[in-house]
């Protein structure tokens, strides 16, 4: 049992709440670090030109961006690439300029996942985002927008930013409740220092986002799409091919036309004959650990797509058989079960993920030692062919499925002229991403040291 006296003066200053959960949590104790500050100690409001969360509107979705804006949700926010398959109608959104997405300002996610943090870049220009963003546009008055964003991401305003939540089930925060957020007004230097770092990362992330959309359009122009490209099948060994799949959905979208046009243009090589394995590891008991220092972290699906997930699940590392989870950099991960959507969602494992576990819900790729093909791969599973071929491998019906055997037979093009572009783009695109992550860690680690110097 936690107990903690205050005084009266503190519940007035908060709101009146009189909550456990509120004075309990790591918030109050943050402002009570505070108190120990050699700086001055401003405002969110003070530093800020405007904190908003945009329109409540009604969401009116259409199929393309030709009808429509590209909508980004509180997930895709966090994710290395934010642009959604979402597209709300530029028709009937009203007031679309509110919900429009600034390059350099602050995004807070404010319901159910709360605090979720990013600085926004280039790649979120003309995104419109959902009401559930609040929007921090800062006016640097006293502090730099990296550093000030540097400082919301760090865990003391994580805590300071979900300190105020309220509801039940689903956990809410409103842009009135930042408004009196302090900040401390680090030295000029160290804050220049901290900001470099972030605007570095955002332009690291740019760099990664272009070199993988060109990498991704190379296939795209030359491979083509699959839209109308079926073939009815009636030869029993096209079934067998499908492992006796006879549902009108694998069938009515197996490409043996269009993989025939491909073969008379390029080779065609099966994923498992150009990697060193491909497997899924069964499915296990989970035994988490609390203290890192016993544990393996831990990482889902969605962690594995997001620029500075925060991991702090942890797998025991004298669970049996832990090493079969274990990830290593180069590896390609495929999402194996889901929404249509999410289902197929892949990612390349960065070098700071290298010996974390990760859920058996991915298959997992293993490049042939020396071989770059896993950084050709990973580009044509993102392309318009790639996700409508794994895709049309998928079973299941509200959730999706695909399995080990259906990656491996999978017939990639082997774009003889564009091999070593698309593999060079594709190491750029996760060195990029790596330098990024670097950055950022080292300006949240500048903010915390300092802030633990205090005490």
């Amino acid at each position: 049992m936690k107990l903690l006296h205050i005084d009266s003066s503190v519940i007035s200053d908060s709101d009146l709440r009189i909550d456990a959960a509120f004075h309990l949590s790591d918030g109050p104790e943050t402002l009570r670090k505070f108190e120990s500050s050699p700086y001055k100690i401003s405002t969110l409001e003070e530093e800020t030109t405007e904190i908003f969360s945009g329109n409540i509107f009604k969401r009116t979705y259409v199929s393309n961006d030709q009808h429509g804006h590209q909508f980004l949700t509180a997930s895709d926010m966090m994710k290395t690439n934010p642009r959604g398959t979402k597209f709300i109608s530029k028709k009937y959104t009203k007031d679309v300029n509110r919900l429009r997405i600034l390059k350099g300002s602050i995004l807070v996610s404010r319901s159910g996942t709360l605090g979720n943090t990013i600085f926004t870049n280039g790649i979120f220009d003309d995104l419109v985002g959902t009401d559930d963003l609040i929007r921090i546009i800062p006016n640097e008055a006293n502090t730099l927008r990296g550093y000030l964003y540097a400082f919301l991401a760090s865990k003391y305003g994580y805590a300071l930013l979900t300190q105020a939540s309220y509801g039940g089930v689903v956990k809410h925060i409103e842009p009135h409740h930042l408004t009196v957020l302090p900040v401390p007004l680090f030295p000029d230097v160290l804050q220049e220092q901290i900001h470099n770092l972030i605007t570095e990362a955002a332009g690291l992330r740019e760099e990664a986002d272009r070199m993988m959309r060109e990498a991704i359009s190379i296939f795209d122009q030359n491979v083509g799409e699959l839209e109308g490209k079926h073939v009815y099948l009636s030869d029993r060994s096209q079934f067998e091919k499908r492992r006796l799949r006879f549902d009108a959905h694998a069938n009515l979208s197996a490409f043996e036309e269009y993989y025939q046009e491909l073969a008379a243009k390029y080779d065609l090589a099966e994923v498992a004959e150009k990697s060193g394995d491909v497997f899924t590891p069964g499915i296990f008991k989970r035994m988490r650990v609390d203290n890192p220092l016993f544990g393996v972290p831990f990482l889902s699906g969605t962690n594995l797509l997001e620029v500075f997930p925060n991991v702090n699940s942890f797998l025991s590392k004298k669970m049996p058989n832990i090493d079969n989870y274990v990830l290593r950099k180069g590896w390609i991960a495929i999402q194996d079960s889901g929404s249509p959507v999410t289902m197929g969602n892949c990612s390349i494992v960065p070098e700071y993920f290298d010996g974390f576990a990760a859920t058996n819900n991915l298959v997992r790729i293993i490049p042939k030692k020396g071989s770059d093909f896993n950084y050709y791969l990973f580009p044509f599973l993102q392309s318009k062919a790639g996700q409508v071929i794994l895709k049309s491998f998928s079973y299941g019906t509200g959730q999706r499925h695909l399995d080990t055997y259906q990656i491996k037979s999978l017939r990639v093009p082997l774009l003889s002229d564009s091999y070593d572009e698309i593999v060079s783009k594709s190491r750029l695109y996760l060195e990029s991403q790596e330098r990024a992550f670097s950055c950022e860690k080292q300006a949240r680690n500048l903010v915390e040291k300092e802030i633990e110097s205090w005490q």
